[in-house]
């Protein structure tokens, strides 16, 4: 993603200047979040609930209902733990970021997922799909992310991230989904943990919507590189207007997943 949107998360941090502490730099931000965004995917619950499920599906196909928020929650969970200021706005942007990079969705945002009349469902999934991080191998994805992480510039802070998810012992997580509900008003929201004293609430919404539009945009475009295109029409228009938009940039990063 960074490779894509470089040049325009440049001009974002510009655009900001001294508003942002060096914790929230933009391109760290956008390259962690790339990192981060569909690590609920790992989480061993989908693959049990296909298995359930198999002989009943008309469409045989793996499916990861609110995946976004398995790892989104967590995020959320390790900020409202921190004591540091600098890593709780760090972690809490980041869910947000995350967790609403399919928002466009028919009830996938942050609010209609905690704040709905399905909120004790999909806590429930959530739940179980955050218990599902208990499993080894996803402690050897997580392995695998920090390797990436070390030979990148902008990924220092993200290894952290990695570190305490990989230290977080299964009982935790447990507690993590048990208490899914309580972080609704925090996690929903686009205002800042943070008791950062001298920056603009503004300037953090400007930052989370930014980053989380050039996720959405990164993301739908590996998906038609991968031919994992959705059926909806509108959004195929809209990955053609992209693939021409950033015809220079796709170029450049040949060889290297936005």
């Amino acid at each position: 993603m960074v490779c894509l949107f470089r040049d325009r998360l440049e001009v974002l941090k510009s655009a900001l200047g001294n508003k942002l502490p060096e914790a929230l730099d933009p391109l760290k931000l956008a390259y962690c979040a790339g990192v981060l965004h569909d690590l609920g995917k790992a989480s061993g619950y989908y693959l049990e609930e296909f298995k359930k499920n198999y002989r009943r599906q008309s469409k045989k196909e793996l499916t990861f209902p609110l995946h976004e928020h398995v790892v989104g929650v967590v995020l959320e969970w390790l900020a409202l733990r921190e004591s540091n200021e600098h890593l709780k706005a760090y972690y809490d942007l980041l869910a947000k970021v995350v967790s609403r990079h399919h928002a466009a969705q028919p009830g996938r945002h942050p609010a209609k997922v905690l704040l709905s009349e399905d909120a004790e469902k999909n806590a429930e999934v959530m739940a179980r799909a955050i218990k599902g991080f208990t499993n080894p191998r996803v402690k050897t994805f997580l392995n695998k992310l920090e390797g990436v992480c070390r030979n990148s510039n902008y990924c220092g802070q993200c290894s952290k991230v990695l570190e305490v998810m990989k230290a977080v012992k299964g009982t935790e997580f447990e507690n993590v989904a048990a208490y899914v509900g309580t972080y609704a008003k925090s996690y929903t929201s686009l205002d800042s943990l943070s008791g950062y004293p001298n920056v603009d609430k503004a300037v953090l919404h400007r930052l989370v919507t930014s980053i989380t539009g050039a996720l959405i945009v990164a993301d739908n475009l590996v998906a038609d590189y991968e031919r994992r295109t959705s059926s909806d029409e509108v959004g195929r228009l809209y990955v053609e207007y992209w693939k021409v938009e950033l015809a220079d940039e796709l170029k450049q990063c040949t060889g290297t997943k936005p």
